[in-house]
């Protein structure tokens, strides 16, 4: 009886085995396709972003010609940005603040914020160009 049971559960190991082995088998042919696949695709990308193709393309389709000659400006100094224009005026604002007497009662900490808050604020207005275009122009706030 005891031999009867071993050889049930080894059969039915057996069979688990079997069956996982089976999966395993048809992952892998998953696999390997996913990977030709990949591989094919690469090779088209890089065919697709041929420098050649793309020039030829350039040409042909699109009617583009390569330059003559190749001209390259020097580059400029745009001045402060937007938000270092801001700092600026704001330090500005802060050492005037400093450098003034101090005259008549303390304020309290509240007002003393509000006061530094409102002279920190950065004026914007819009313009519009000749072309229509709108722009908006910051202006650092004044003493």
């Amino acid at each position: 009886m005891f031999v009867v049971g071993a050889l049930a559960v080894t059969a039915a190991a057996h069979t688990f085995v079997a069956s996982d082995q089976q999966r395993i088998d048809t992952l892998q042919g998953q696999l390997t396709q996913a990977l030709a696949q990949q591989q094919d695709l690469q090779l088209s990308r890089a065919e697709l972003e041929s420098p050649v193709r793309v020039l030829a393309i350039a040409e042909r389709q699109l009617g583009m010609i390569s330059p003559e000659s190749v001209s390259y400006l020097a580059p400029v100094d745009p001045g402060p940005s937007v938000s270092q224009a801001g700092a600026d005026a704001a330090r500005a604002a802060l050492a005037a603040a400093a450098a003034a007497p101090k005259a008549g009662p303390a304020k309290s900490a509240r007002s003393a914020r509000s006061t530094t808050s409102n002279s920190l604020a950065v004026k914007t207005r819009t313009r519009t160009s000749l072309a229509g275009a709108r722009s908006s122009v910051v202006t650092p706030p004044t003493g």
